[in-house]
Parts: C-alpha cells; sequence; structure tokens
C-alpha cells in the first residue's frame, strides 16, 4: 500500500472500531443521564433513528447494497457524536436538520463512508451553531436546580410538542466562558466569581465536569486500544493548559487557571 502511513490494526474491521467508539461514549452517557436527566436517550433516540432514515434513504438513490453500510455502526457514531454535542430536549426539527447536514451532506454527497474530507457529526453541529444559535445556547438546568427534572416521557412530549403543560424549570443560555467575560468586564474577580456554586468545583455547571471526566475515561479506552493515538488529545490540552496557565499567572484576577478551562474543554 502506497500513499499516506496508514496505521493496520489487527482483527479490527470498520464495525469493531465503529462499536468500540460507542462503548467508549457510554460512560459520558450515563454522566449525562445521572446529573441532567434522562432527556438526552430521547436525543440519541432520535438522532440514531434519523440517521439510519438518511443512510438507508441515499444508499437506495445511490445503488448501493444495504446491510454493509447499516451494519458497520458508522452512522450510528455520527448520531451520537450530534447527539451529545446539541442541546438536549431541543425540538425535534432541529435534530433532523443536523442529522441531514451531518449525513447527507457532510458523508453521502462526498462519496459515503471514508470518502468525506470532515466529521460528519461535526459538520451538522456547525451548520446548526451558524443557523440557529439560540436553539444552540439553551440547555437544560442540571438536576437540582430547577424544581423538577422531566421524565423520560415528560422529554419526549418537550421534543416534540413543546411539552405542552409541561415545561422545564430553567434553561441554561450564556457558556461559562460567555459569564466569565461578562462579569470580568464588570469588574469583579474572576476567582469570586468561580467560587459561585453554580459554577461547581472547576468552573462549569454542575455535574459538567464529572461529564467530562467520564469522556476521558471513554478516550483512554480508545488509546488503549489503539484506536487513537495519545499525541494529538495530549498536545491539544497541553496548549489550553500551557495558555490558560501564562495567563493565569500574569492577571489571576480576569482570567481562569488552567483546570478550569481543562474540564471546560474536555465537556465541548
Amino acid at each position: 500500500m502506497n500513499g499516506s502511513p496508514y496505521i493496520q490494526l489487527e482483527n479490527n474491521s470498520v464495525t469493531a472500531v465503529m462499536m468500540k467508539v460507542l462503548a467508549a461514549l457510554i460512560p459520558g452517557v450515563i454522566a449525562h443521564i445521572w446529573f441532567f436527566g434522562p432527556g438526552i436517550v430521547v436525543s440519541l433516540l432520535l438522532c440514531s433513528a434519523l440517521a439510519i432514515g438518511f443512510e438507508t434513504l441515499f444508499l437506495l438513490m445511490r445503488n448501493q447494497p444495504l446491510k454493509p453500510f447499516l451494519s458497520d455502526g458508522s452512522v450510528l457514531v455520527t448520531a451520537w457524536l450530534l447527539a451529545l454535542a446539541m442541546p438536549t430536549l431541543a425540538p425535534w426539527w432541529l435534530y433532523l436538520v443536523g442529522i441531514f447536514f451531518a449525513v447527507v451532506v457532510a458523508k453521502h454527497l462526498y462519496g459515503g463512508l471514508g470518502q468525506n474530507l470532515f466529521n460528519p457529526a461535526m459538520i451538522g453541529y456547525a451548520a446548526l451553531i451558524v443557523s440557529f444559535p439560540v436553539y444552540m445556547t439553551q440547555w437544560a438546568a442540571p438536576m437540582g436546580v430547577g424544581h423538577t427534572t422531566p421524565n423520560l416521557w415528560e422529554a419526549f412530549d418537550l421534543v416534540f410538542s413543546g411539552g405542552g403543560a409541561i415545561s422545564p424549570d430553567a434553561y441554561t443560555a450564556a457558556t461559562v466562558l460567555d459569564t466569565l467575560k461578562t462579569q470580568v468586564r464588570l469588574g469583579k474577580d474572576a476567582a469570586d466569581i468561580l467560587a459561585q456554586p453554580m459554577f461547581g468545583w472547576s468552573g462549569g455547571a454542575a455535574g459538567q465536569q464529572m461529564v467530562a471526566l467520564m469522556y476521558l475515561v471513554g478516550g483512554l479506552l480508545l488509546v488503549s486500544n489503539r484506536l487513537v493515538t495519545w499525541h494529538i488529545p495530549s498536545a491539544f490540552l497541553a496548549g489550553i493548559a500551557a495558555t490558560a496557565g501564562v495567563l493565569h499567572l500574569i492577571e489571576p484576577a480576569r482570567h481562569a487557571g488552567p483546570l478550569f478551562h481543562l474540564l471546560l474543554a474536555m465537556s465541548m
């Protein structure tokens, strides 16, 4: 085989790799359910169904066999990544638009599995954040912040019909970084801002840090299975930590420390 230095993985088919990626996401999903309620289950099911539907439709339109592509798990990885990146309890059509861009535009219009230039899920996310920024920045409040947390059936109702008589007690809108920036510009000390209970123990929303850490556990599982190498993610996180650390040392009243940014980066 000529060309790029391809990594040869023994006993790893496309299906095996995709199943391991899905398994690596499960710790983060469990933590998300624990801290934010079961709404994420609705997101995962809806995105999975939409992704399989679009995948089937465009495989038929391209005269491609269904079984090998529908059983390899790749479209489910795309669906899960997009669902986990989007706000839970978003209206159903937002998931529909995101999955359309991910599966149809970013994957099939480039030729299908292995031909896409960009990560399909992130193309779907980019299209949504540019087109619907308000919807993409409204997150359901963590458990314990509102008076009640929608159960699974109430979450379905909120996604598909707006909830009727059911409505969440609170939504989070501004990101942690935006809130920090605004408060610092008003003359408040960064340490005092991040010490507020709403920011958790390192500057994130309650439970956000544990969700991020569980995704880190999933990432370490992928590294241990040699599905990814440690170099790129480590360099990315080290760059964030170094930049944040230097700025924090220079002016701690205006800049948060490295731990704040690391946990925020892992949850994005």
